[in-house]
């Protein structure tokens, strides 16, 4: 008995059905095309009934069985057609002829299947009959679309008064929404028991949620929410409206107030409307204000104090009035530009490097001979107060002009050095600066001590809490300070 292998693979005697059109290649590639396209044709149109079944849940399950057995079928086809056209290269015949019983057995199932729906499908209305009863229906829809239109007449007039009002109300809203924007302004809506029953732009602390259906004491600190319901009362009793600018103490930092309250009495509803408007930022700018010109008196007096002693120092140690005037004036306008440091930065502080630029390079500058490439300014960022920057200023004009008259900047060849460094100290950081010359005239020490001279080595160093020390070396001037750094 032949193995079931070979029976449906066929026996090595069997040929395959190419021999029988000798090979040819327009017969071979005939049937290769016509059974080829054939079974691709059988396997997309089930595809196509499956995603026809897929989108239409709405089919009654006599439907899917019956498009059960065509997908069975047309699949069966499309086997049948495929074993026809690899018997063409390989003798399986056994297959083959499997397959075809299979597919007569699901063709004559679906034939059975779709003789027994014959009654079902008679039984359908005509086209006639489906004409007459839509007929029926339309003398009906219309009749019904009149009194439609008629409805929607009416409405659609009623929706153009309604809409007219509704954006006559929302644009009186959004001029409201946009006044009330970011400006702090909160309004609201409290009973005869002073319970919120209505608020629009709460504070930022606050929801809507958060204060409906209660009282201010339930919402406030106690001490603000006692004055607050005594003027609505107040107001209630009197008839009038009242104001008063509160400050709420809240957990998060204390907020003023100026809450307006006006009573109202409307049939059965009696309560108050009012409005608080946030003043916190008006009452910081108060006291800020006062702050300043507090700060500003104490620095005018400070500045009046050192012009004065400027002005009493110069004119003891000046031999002319215009003697007198130009040095006054120079150490005036130094002081005035150690100011503009301060200025840039509000008045917070100013780095040393742009005090000691600020000073120095408008003496070495256009009128310093050249002098302007000879200076070298060097060292970490410091930052200086207003009392280290006067000081430092002065100092600096001190020993720029002294240069510039008698020193290494008053030759072709002399130079400059100004360099400072951060370190620690026994008391803190300290800052260490050294001003020094070289390649000048030979220096000498000078036969009397000079307001200059005073002021580098005794006003300047004491104002800054440190210590300075003037050297008057051969080979140029040095002067070294050493100060707490700020």
């Amino acid at each position: 008995m032949e193995s079931i292998f070979t029976y449906l693979f066929g026996a090595a005697a069997f040929m395959p059905h190419g021999y029988c059109l000798l090979w040819r290649p327009d017969l071979v590639a005939l049937h290769v095309a016509g059974d080829g396209l054939t079974a691709l044709a059988y396997f997309l149109i089930p595809a196509a009934i499956l995603h026809f079944l897929k989108r239409r849940r709405d089919l009654e399950p006599a439907h899917y069985r019956m498009a059960a057995l065509f997908v069975a079928f047309i699949l069966a086809c499309a086997l049948s057609h495929l074993a026809g056209l690899v018997t063409l290269w390989f003798p399986y015949y056994g297959l083959q002829g499997l397959i075809k019983a299979a597919t007569a057995l699901v063709s004559l199932t679906t034939a059975a299947f779709i003789w027994s729906l014959m009654p079902a499908l008679l039984a359908l209305p005509s086209p006639a009959d489906l004409a007459t009863a839509n007929g029926q229906l339309k003398a009906e829809i219309g009749a019904k679309e009149q009194a439609l239109a008629e409805l929607k007449a009416a409405r659609d007039e009623l929706e153009l008064k309604v809409a007219e009002r509704t954006r006559e109300l929302e644009r009186a809203n959004q001029r409201f929404e946009l006044a009330l924007a970011n400006s702090g302004i909160t309004m609201f809506q409290q009973d005869a028991e002073l319970r919120y029953v209505w608020m629009h732009n709460p504070p930022e602390r606050m929801t809507v949620d958060d204060v409906i259906g209660k009282t201010d004491a339930e919402i406030l600190p106690a001490d603000a929410a006692e004055a607050v319901i005594g003027l609505k009362r107040e107001a209630m009793e009197a008839g009038e409206r009242r104001e008063r600018e509160m400050l709420v103490a809240f957990p998060q930092g204390g907020h003023w107030y100026d809450l307006r309250v006006e009573p109202f009495a409307g049939g059965r509803e009696r309560g108050v409307i009012c409005v608080a408007i946030d003043i916190t930022r008006r009452k910081q700018a108060e006291e800020q204000l006062k702050l300043v010109m507090q700060e500003l008196v104490h620095r005018v007096k400070n500045i009046f104090t050192v012009v004065q002693s400027i002005m009493s120092q110069t004119a003891r140690r000046s031999n002319s009035i215009s003697d007198f005037t130009r040095t006054f004036s120079d150490r005036v306008t130094a002081l005035s530009r150690g100011h503009d440091q301060l200025a840039k930065e509000q008045w917070r502080s100013a780095s040393l490097r742009d005090v000691v630029n600020a000073i120095v390079a408008p003496l070495i500058g256009d009128g310093g001979g050249g002098a302007s490439g000879r200076i070298l300014v060097a060292g970490p960022d410091v930052e200086l107060d207003s009392g280290q920057v006067q000081n430092l200023a002065l100092a600096c004009h001190e020993l720029a002009t002294n240069s510039l008259k008698y020193g290494a900047l008053s030759n072709e060849a002399g130079t400059v050095d100004v360099r400072w460094r951060l370190e620690e100290g026994p008391k803190g950081p300290v800052v260490r600066l050294a001003w020094t010359e070289a390649d000048g005239p030979p220096v000498a020490p000078p036969e009397r001590k000079g307001f200059g001279r005073m002021m580098l080595e005794t006003l300047v160093p004491q104002s800054l809490g440190g210590s300075a020390h003037l050297d008057f070396a051969p080979g140029g001037l040095a002067w070294r300070l050493e100060m707490p750094a700020q």
